[in-house]
C-alpha cells in the first residue's frame, strides 16, 4: 500500500492550518488496516481560476425564528466549546438581522 496521502486544499491558508495538525491526521488514519502503512501527508492547493470567482450572495431574507433557535440548540449540545461558542454568535447575528 502507499504510505502518503494527498489532501488538497483550495487555498495556502488551509494548508497551513493542515500542516499543524498532521500527526493527528496519521494516528486517525493509522487506526484502519488499509493505512497502517501510512507515514507521511502530503498537502497540495489547488489552482484557483480567479475569473470565476463571484462576490458573495447576500442573504434576501432573514432566517427564521426556528432556525435560529435550532442553532442556539445545536450550540448548546456542542462538546466543542469553541464551536459552541462561535454558533451562538451566529444565532446572536441572525437575530440582527431585518
Amino acid at each position: 500500500g502507499k504510505d502518503y496521502i494527498v489532501i488538497q486544499v483550495q487555498s495556502s491558508t488551509w494548508a497551513a492550518r493542515i500542516r499543524y495538525i498532521v500527526p493527528a491526521i496519521i494516528d486517525n488514519f493509522k487506526r484502519h488496516s488499509a493505512f497502517s502503512e501510512l507515514i507521511e501527508v502530503r498537502i497540495r492547493t489547488a489552482v484557483q481560476d480567479h475569473r470565476e470567482i463571484q462576490a458573495p450572495v447576500q442573504a434576501k431574507t432573514s432566517p427564521k425564528l426556528q432556525t435560529i433557535e435550532n442553532i442556539e440548540n445545536f450550540a448548546d449540545s456542542m462538546a466543542n466549546d469553541e464551536l459552541g461558542a462561535a454558533l451562538k454568535r451566529l444565532a446572536q447575528s441572525a437575530k440582527k438581522l431585518p
